[in-house]
């Protein structure tokens, strides 16, 4: 392999190693043998055939926007690949993708804190438990120990929701760019 294709590569792995070891590999080899094809088949030499490729962080970047968009799952992993395509955003995306990222980790995580807390109030109800207990008030309005648990789900289900849309909505933003 060429020196110059290899300091490319190196480029380009830097900027994809929040990415799995795998997905990264099959990226490296596929630039790698679009190289060389272009190089056996076009007869022109490799830094042409990089240069015709571009910039080796935006490729990286493209690679990891559609790593983030192909799947639906949310991860630590994707999350961390998420920080990492952002470093290479412009001015808006900085205040786009992390309120989008945050927001949706936060709601998802006060959705399923919400429900627990519904949970055990209907235990310490049921138990006749005596001890302080959560309390789901809005504004001076209190709702019955009755019904705190069927509220904290549907409270909790909506806070859930409202992440999982963040999330969505981050990962469409990323497949627009």
């Amino acid at each position: 392999m060429d020196t110059l294709v290899k300091k490319y590569l190196d480029v380009v792995a830097r900027q994809l190693r929040s990415m799995p070891s795998a997905e990264r590999n099959d990226v490296l080899d596929t630039i790698e043998s679009r190289v060389e094809e272009a190089c056996f088949f076009k007869g022109i030499d490799a830094q042409k055939a990089l240069e015709s490729m571009g910039d080796p962080v935006k490729l990286a970047h493209t690679y990891l926007g559609a790593s983030i968009s192909a799947t639906k799952s949310i991860s630590i992993r994707k999350l961390r690949m998420m920080f990492a395509y952002y470093n290479t955003q412009d001015n808006f995306s900085l205040i786009v993708l992390p309120l989008l990222s945050v927001a949706s980790v936060v709601l998802i995580a006060s959705g399923v804190i919400t429900a627990l807390a519904g949970m055990i109030e209907a235990c310490r109800i049921l138990l006749s438990y005596s001890r302080p207990y959560a309390a789901m008030e809005f504004g001076v309005f209190g709702l019955y120990p009755s019904i705190m648990f069927p509220a904290a789900l549907i409270a909790g289900g909506m806070l859930a929701v409202c992440g999982i849309v963040a999330w969505q909505l981050m990962v469409r933003y990323i497949k627009s760019n």
